[in-house]
Formats: structure tokens, C-alpha cells, sequence
């Protein structure tokens, strides 16, 4: 996720940078799962001093299985 966000859909990509683009994983240590997305959306429902809010979905492989990962949410930590 850049450091400026603002509310909006972004893409998600599997080639990310540090300035501009939006990337997503998912992992489950017991059951030995670790996707990187390839392809999906992110959005930004809310920004304040605090934390950054929002909704994604992705796609992504896993062992060569395409996997998606749905409805998903988060509240992140702005705490520098």
C-alpha cells in the first residue's frame, strides 16, 4: 500500500512498487497456504490520522491452483 492513501478502488497487482501500487497475500501456517495475489481490487473506505480502512478481494496461486479470496476487510494501523 503506498504511504498516501485516499478512498477509492485500486487494482491489485503482482508486481508492486513502493510508491503507487497495491499488492495482497494470504497465509495459514497450520494448513501450509501462502497465495500472492495476481489480480483483484482494493477499496478505501476510510482514511484518518489513525488507521486506513477498507474492503478486498483477489486471485492468486497456490501450488498451481488459482484461489480466490473474497470479501475480505481490514482496519490498518497508521502508527508510524
Amino acid at each position: 500500500m503506498p504511504n498516501e492513501v485516499t478512498t477509492g478502488t485500486y487494482s491489485i497487482t503482482d508486481t508492486p512498487s513502493n510508491l503507487d501500487t497495491y499488492n495482497a497475500s494470504y497465509s495459514s501456517e497450520g494448513e501450509s497456504i501462502y497465495i500472492d495475489g495476481t489480480s483483484g481490487t482494493i477499496t478505501i473506505t476510510s482514511v484518518t490520522e489513525d488507521y486506513v480502512k477498507g474492503t478486498f478481494s483477489f486471485s492468486g496461486d497456490n501450488g498451481g491452483t488459482t484461489v480466490n479470496i473474497t470479501n475480505g476487510e481490514f482496519k490498518a494501523d497508521r502508527s508510524f
